[in-house]
């Protein structure tokens, strides 16, 4: 995934403690009571965490990482327990050792060499999984996030980007109306983040609603934060190797996302097993590469992993989306593009052909600064991806 020698991720997603793909459910302070936070440490991710976000550190220097937290420790909340859904308990103490929580994890990471560039304020806050997680409407996000999380984390970390919502994108108009349209709780907001589940595999994409988003709150970046294949329950749920419909769906919501004002998009898992874990509840889904944790030594590239290719890859960071006019005849569905100019000046053009039967001839052309057009006459085979690059 990381360096040159692979397909050059720039972002990754820290879960803040345990989440469903931990293998065990745990917090950093289960001291009931302990609102200074004394009995806080980290200590549950030396194991494996912090060894495997380091090898990436050590690959890459564009590596930026954002943190989620999918639930408080149980003693906050209205249940007692991580899981299972519940509320952060409507005490201003409890609120405020929660928002130091988040500063506190930001503290210890950064003392480790791991810099955190961003957090959002809870995973799917409009949801209540039998898995860690805690829910907020979007009312009360509002009031955290106004009241506590932004006033701690902007006197600690001034420089990490606070992200809103981290839920689907089809109800994200609505929540960043409510948070947003308060100007004091839009100061401590630097960004949107969204998940594309509630999309079903693109059936009902909602991508209109992130332009949407973005129209009403041109300031705030719009990062796609979560998004995986395999998550829908019966047959389709869990891994299918080697599925290029998988891939296909993945540069589908990239490219859209992209298109719509998405400034990233970050997948969730970047490894699991055969099964599609671990997972301490069982909620097996696909990854781009997984491992045959049997044999010790073998993985598996599934066509997701070079469909991402194309865009983390060429897009790099710092690179600025251009418009892009694209037409065919009326019979024909066109094809799926979007086009970027990189810090280095060269434009990039990703081709997505969603036809499964059909290849397509078609042009590119680009107007040079010198008044001259740089010109390409090529061929996309049927259901596949491509991606050019023109130098000036």
């Amino acid at each position: 995934y990381y360096g040159d020698n692979g397909i050059q991720y720039s972002i990754g997603r820290i879960p803040i403690a345990s989440c469903d793909f931990s293998t065990h459910s745990y917090s950093y302070d289960d001291s009931v009571g302990d609102f200074s936070l004394l009995n806080f440490s980290i200590s549950s991710d030396f194991t494996f965490k912090i060894p495997i976000i380091k090898r990436a550190i050590s690959m890459t220097s564009t590596l930026k990482f954002f943190a989620s937290p999918w639930s408080a420790p149980g003693w906050m909340k209205t249940t007692g327990k991580m899981t299972g859904g519940g509320k952060l308990i409507d005490d201003d103490r409890y609120k405020t050792a929660w928002g130091l929580y988040l500063s506190k994890f930001i503290d210890e990471y950064s003392a480790l060499g791991i810099d955190i560039w961003g957090i959002t304020i809870q995973n799917e806050p409009a949801q209540s999984p039998s898995w860690e997680s805690m829910s907020y409407t979007a009312e009360e996000e509002a009031q955290f996030i106004k009241q506590f999380a932004g006033p701690i984390l902007r006197k600690y970390h001034p420089n990490v980007k606070i992200m809103m919502h981290d839920d689907q994108r089809s109800i994200v108009t609505e929540w960043a109306d409510t948070i947003l349209s308060d100007p004091e709780t839009a100061t401590y907001v630097d960004g949107i983040a969204v998940h594309w589940y509630s999309a079903v595999d693109d059936l009902f994409p909602f991508w209109e609603f992130l332009t949407t988003a973005h129209n009403s709150f041109p300031s705030k970046f719009i990062l796609a934060t979560e998004a995986c294949e395999g998550y829908l329950p019966g047959e389709f749920q869990g891994p299918s190797l080697g599925s290029w419909s998988r891939g296909q769906t993945y540069g589908l919501d990239i490219l859209q996302d992209l298109q719509n004002f998405a400034v990233g998009w970050t997948d969730w898992n970047i490894a699991l097993d055969l099964q599609g874990g671990p997972n301490h509840l069982q909620n097996f889904v696909d990854s781009p590469i997984l491992l045959n944790t049997t044999s010790g030594n073998v993985f598996y590239k599934n066509p997701m992993y070079y469909y991402l290719g194309h865009f983390s890859k060429f897009i790099l960071p710092g690179s600025v989306r251009i418009g892009l006019q694209s037409s065919s005849p009326l019979s024909i569905a066109p094809l799926e593009t979007t086009a970027f100019i990189t810090p280095q000046k060269h434009v990039v053009v990703v081709v997505l052909n969603r036809d499964e039967l059909n290849g397509r001839s078609f042009y590119i052309s680009y107007p040079l600064e010198t008044g001259a057009v740089s010109y390409i006459n090529t061929h996309i085979p049927p259901g596949s991806i491509q991606t050019y690059i023109f130098n000036e």
